[in-house]
């Protein structure tokens, strides 16, 4: 019986139709969303959270404490109003419906007893860990993150139907899923937000084609196992 180990791998990941990276990759420098100050109690500007309608929960809830903040300091309130907040998005996987000139997304599949566990093995974000994070999207993060291991992924064919490790050739056009699911990732935009993200939930499913560089991978932290 294969160990772990022997049923893991090195491959690059390409879109079938476009191109897949990290936001920044994509877009040629960090990938931000703004959020302004309300302008008047209970409202959020044509820029704001409202709109963009993607920001965490924690997002929202230090847009809240800095509102209510203001309510005790009307000349802090209206330095908030000419400052914007800024969330960095870079980090999270995105696409766009050009074909750009881009080195591919390098991934670790770590085969583990339900599923892959995917690490970046690109330059950019070396050794971080693939989430389904906020809003159920994907993004590189170091694991584990509050506590938890990197989230759990399934290769699927193009009739979402799970590939065996048996039979994944070296070359496959693939779509990802969370493990124990046959739902593959979607392409998925939000309102106000210029960019799209790779989620559970979305417009289109994401087709991907896999080049297997190396077999038998090992963790960077035990390149020695079996």
């Amino acid at each position: 019986m294969l160990t772990y180990r022997q049923r893991s791998f090195i491959a690059t990941l390409k879109a079938v139709d476009g191109s897949l990276h990290f936001l920044d990759e994509l877009h040629g420098g960090p990938t931000e969303l703004e959020k302004t100050s309300p302008s008047e109690p209970g409202n959020l500007t044509a820029g704001g959270l409202a709109t963009a309608g993607f920001a965490s929960r924690m997002f929202r809830n230090v847009a809240i404490r800095q509102y209510l903040n203001s309510q005790s300091d009307s000349t802090k309130k209206t330095e908030q109003v000419k400052k914007p907040i800024k969330r960095d998005e870079s980090h999270y996987l995105g696409h766009v419906s050009d074909t750009l000139d881009l080195p591919p997304l390098t991934l670790y599949f770590r085969r583990v007893e339900n599923g892959y566990r995917l690490f970046v093995r690109s330059e950019i974000r070396y050794g971080l860990a693939l989430y389904i994070h906020d809003e159920d999207c994907v993004g590189a993060f170091r694991s584990p993150l509050n506590g938890a291991y990197s989230t759990l992924f399934d290769l699927l064919d193009c009739d979402d139907t799970p590939i065996a490790f048996e039979d994944l050739a070296d070359q496959a056009t693939v779509r990802l899923a969370p493990a124990g699911r046959q739902n593959p990732l979607m392409l998925r935009t939000f309102n106000g937000v210029p960019f799209t993200y790779i989620c559970k939930q979305g417009q289109h499913p994401l087709e991907l084609r896999l080049n297997i560089l190396e077999r038998n991978a090992a963790y960077l932290s035990d390149p020695d196992e079996v």
